[in-house]
């Protein structure tokens, strides 16, 4: 069974700045929401950072949903989530387990750049929200991202669903 590998990120309109904290597309009620409904019953994978920022903003997944943490700290700990030191970990890992259909990424950039050549589909809100968008500029994805299967205009940018060819 093929498991497909998608990322959820939250892009600024002009520069393609990804959100700042890592791009952790959860910061508004709305990507809140959004991000939930997503991931739920399936594997989302995060570096320790977005894991943390999880943490710090109360932000939980819903029941049955795997989170699996990247981190290269051999001491770091998450309770009640899976740790792995490595892409090939993760991989190995999420494929062990049973009924795993999607895994999720939600940031950060680092892990966002080690997959971004795997990636199935990408869940992209480009916005002009004022919010931080500090961290570092997210990869072109119009190339490899042709494919546009939804499009949603909303108050402060628009939503996009996008798979590769």
């Amino acid at each position: 069974m093929t498991i497909r590998i998608s990322a959820i990120v939250v892009v600024d309109s002009e520069r393609r700045l990804v959100r700042g904290q890592d791009g952790f597309p959860g910061q508004s009620p709305k990507e809140r929401r959004r991000v939930k409904k997503l991931v739920s019953g399936h594997a989302v994978l995060v570096g320790k950072a977005t894991y943390e920022k999880m943490a710090l903003g109360n932000f939980s997944l819903p029941k049955g949903t795997l989170l699996v943490v990247l981190t290269s700290d051999r001491k770091f700990k998450a309770p009640g989530c899976a740790v792995v030191r490595s892409i090939g970990e993760a991989g190995l890992f999420l494929r062990s387990r049973k009924g795993i259909k999607e895994i999720f990424v939600i940031g950060g950039n680092s892990v966002y750049r080690q997959l971004w050549k795997h990636f199935d589909r990408l869940y992209l809100t480009v916005t002009s929200d004022k919010a931080i968008f500090d961290q570092p500029l997210f990869p072109e994805y119009d190339g490899d991202f042709p494919k546009v299967t939804k499009k949603k205009k909303e108050k402060n940018g628009t939503f996009f669903v996008l798979e590769r060819k």
